[in-house]
């Protein structure tokens, strides 16, 4: 994944789509955010908004990753009209900075014609959220149902 991209208009699509917002929802706690290079459009996703603007994609690809992280150290760069960004096996590299895949929880999908709409880990836990509140709910129905026939 490799595109070039306009640093304040990046920064302004990342500040409407960006799911971090809140203590809880920072660093390694937040929703992933998906990145998606594609033709001659950058595409930014949080579960709530979808933003889409132009860029020079050279190569294709998807990108999730948390978010916090990555909106601090764009917030930095200063004096940069357009900014170079490449995702390769060992990181995000974007001006004179690199992230590490996987210190960041980051997941490349070079073909976005594969790569899911949500981080697979995202809604693997979902789903296991899901099964304990059921499990709950059955448990606490069970116990309301009893309480209800001793009465």
């Amino acid at each position: 994944m490799f595109f070039v991209v306009d640093i304040t208009r990046l920064q302004k699509m990342i500040a409407l789509t960006r799911d971090d917002r809140g203590r809880g929802k920072q660093w390694n706690k937040g929703p992933f955010f998906r990145m998606e290079a594609r033709g001659s459009r950058l595409r930014l996703t949080g579960r709530e908004v979808e933003a889409s603007f132009s860029a020079t994609v050279y190569e294709e690809g998807v990108l999730f990753l948390r978010v916090t992280v990555f909106r601090e150290q764009i917030a930095m760069i200063r004096g940069r009209g357009m900014l170079t960004i490449q995702v390769q096996a060992d990181g995000l590299h974007f001006g004179d900075t690199t992230l590490r895949l996987a210190s960041a929880e980051m997941l490349l999908y070079t073909d976005p014609a594969t790569a899911p709409p949500r981080h697979p880990q995202e809604v693997a836990d979902e789903a296991e959220e899901a099964e304990q509140r059921a499990a709950q709910e059955a448990a606490d129905k069970a116990r309301g149902d009893a309480q209800g026939r001793l009465f």
